[in-house]
């Protein structure tokens, strides 16, 4: 049966229904009531006073059970999305104290249903609005750390320490956020107080990582906590807990005592201040391209095929080529909009004039960038927004009238609004996974655009007749115009990728080939000389024996001594 050809979902006999085909019937009754309940003023203000959405509406509404809306993972999204709708809202409603509060209200009145939207000993990371006013200047996109029981104060007053004190970048603060979050949880799983935190249950979090992640992921993650902890430290949230101290500034009475969590100095390199960091990081390899695959132009190749197997192919093609061809990240690409793109017109123009396309984006520390999009990208990206994107909207807007069609190009075909960047990598991660590449994502794409763009300032420099191998100076304006390119803050970052793309060409030289060429030739010319060389004495060996056997003795004594004059000989320098 396809839902296609049921004329009424609310008429249908569940009884006589699949398992599965139940389950999409459920899932498409919840989109219709969450559409129902965020339409009815009364009962979303409702939900806003309680702090999530009412679970018993939604069984009543849609004819199930308590345990379809954990266990239907297309309705437990669904409510979840509503519960961080609610949860924005009264984050929103007033200053952060205010909003702390509110939520903590919330989650005290509604514990028992706000603990269903909660996975395990996880939280959730929900983000402040434009209402969100602190100092008289309003802050959006502040993470804030939830847990089923309210919300974690501590954690979230340091990422609005990081954005409002240090100002840190949005982008920056989400990494610490979810970094934090994945510690914190561990430690309830622990059962174990972030104050009561201490190297043991570090090092066994950082062995648990190492299970998971490389060893790049595990420091930095490991780097995050310890840096929350030393805020904490400086804020007198917790006293004596970190090893941040010269021996010379601790009371008497505590000279000679070990802290809970160990601390090493770092001296500060440019000018800046010495710091501190935790001793308890990973070794990290030298060489990157060892440690994370650059992918090839044939693994590409597997992975757009692999997506070619998929349901929504057009799309997640369409999302590794804007990684690849235009080194954008996923934050970057899903910013990209319709609105942006060139008209039909301004399109055929760029192709007779073989111009790019610029779209500006928001980059990682918040500053405005320009992307720079191939022509036939574009042409692919209008066929998708004409094709599949446009069938989802349609059928977003036939199941609900108000649905409001974003302008960003890549969007979920299950809630119609933009992708959500853990959705990109989770699919792209997949892909790679399904055509067996390993140590490789999407932003592995972005590593394949910077090895391209150094290519292609490597030939515009030969073609010049510069000696760019051993000169420093045009070695640093590759790397300077790649970071330009790129819209990389570091130019330090790129230099991995100029030594491999340079090693690859020395290895795959004229020059390089034919040296080993004659190598080979040179082994073979060897092997065939100790060849001969053991046949020669095989036969030597044989004429002797032949002397023996016949009772000559002399004639096979005279063999042999000319067989050790010759080896003496073949052993000389």
């Amino acid at each position: 049966m396809n839902l296609e050809n049921v004329p009424n979902i609310w008429e249908l006999d569940l009884e006589g229904l699949s398992t599965s085909f139940r389950a999409v019937v459920f899932a498409e009754r919840a989109k219709l009531v969450g559409h129902e309940l965020r339409s009815n003023e009364a009962h979303w203000k409702l939900a806003c006073a309680k702090g999530c959405v009412p679970r018993s509406y939604f069984i009543a509404r849609m004819g199930c059970s308590k345990s379809t809306l954990t266990q239907n993972r297309n309705v437990r999204t669904i409510i979840d999305e509503l519960d961080l709708q609610v949860l924005r809202h009264r984050i929103g409603e007033s200053d952060q104290e205010i909003a702390r509060s509110a939520l903590k209200d919330a989650a005290a009145k509604g514990v028992a249903d706000l603990s269903i939207s909660f996975y395990g000993q996880s939280a959730r990371i929900i983000k402040t609005n434009h209402l969100c006013r602190i100092r008289d200047k309003s802050y959006t996109g502040i993470p804030a750390l939830l847990w089923p029981e309210g919300i974690d104060e501590v954690a979230s007053d340091w990422f609005r320490y990081m954005v409002v004190s240090e100002r840190s970048g949005l982008g920056s603060v989400d990494l610490y956020a979810n970094a934090l979050r994945s510690f914190l949880s561990y430690c309830r799983q622990k059962r174990t107080s972030w104050m009561a935190v201490d190297d043991e249950l570090l090092k066994q979090w950082r062995d648990h990582l190492e299970t998971r992640a490389g060893p790049e992921r595990v420091n930095f993650c490991l780097r995050t906590v310890f840096r929350f902890y030393v805020w904490a430290e400086r804020t007198n949230r917790t006293r004596y807990h970190v090893g941040i101290y010269e021996r010379n500034d601790l009371p008497s009475e505590l000279d000679g005592t070990a802290f809970p969590i160990s601390a090493v100095k770092v001296e500060g390199r440019r000018g800046k201040k010495m710091s501190w960091t935790t001793p308890w990081t990973v070794p990290v390899g030298s060489q990157p391209e060892g440690r994370r695959n650059t992918p090839t132009e044939e693994q590409i190749r597997d992975v757009h095929l692999a997506s070619a197997t998929q349901i929504h192919s057009e799309r997640n093609s369409l999302i590794l080529s804007w990684a690849e061809e235009v080194g954008a990240r996923r934050s970057e690409l899903l910013q990209a909009k319709i609105s942006a793109l060139p008209s039909f017109e301004q399109l055929h123009q760029l192709i007779e004039e073989d111009l790019p396309w610029t779209i500006e984006v928001i980059r990682k520390g918040g500053k405005r960038w320009k992307l720079l999009i191939p022509n036939d990208l574009l042409v692919r990206t209008w066929d998708y927004i004409e094709g599949p994107r446009a069938e989802t909207v349609t059928g977003m807007r036939a199941n609900n009238p108000s649905y409001i069609e974003p302008d960003e190009v890549f969007i979920s075909s299950t809630t119609g609004a933009v992708l959500h960047p853990d959705s990109v990598t989770s699919l792209c991660g997949g892909l790679f996974r399904q055509a067996g590449i390993r140590k490789a994502n999407v932003h592995r794409l972005r590593a394949r655009f910077a090895v391209r763009v150094i290519e292609t300032l490597l030939d515009a420099v030969s073609d010049e007749d510069y000696d760019f191998v051993t000169s420093q100076t045009w070695r640093d304006t590759i790397l300077l115009k790649a970071s330009e390119r790129m819209g990389q803050m570091s130019v330090a970052s790129l230099r991995p990728y100029l030594n491999f793309v340079l090693h690859r060409r020395i290895e795959t030289s004229d020059a390089t080939r034919l040296d080993a060429r004659r190598a080979k030739v040179r082994q073979l010319e060897l092997r065939e000389l100790a060849a001969l060389r053991r046949v020669a004495v095989h036969s030597s060996l044989g004429e002797a024996a032949v002397s023996i056997s016949e009772g000559n003795v002399v004639s096979a004594a005279q063999t042999l001594r000319r067989l050790a004059d010759e080896l003496e000989r073949s052993s000389c320098p």
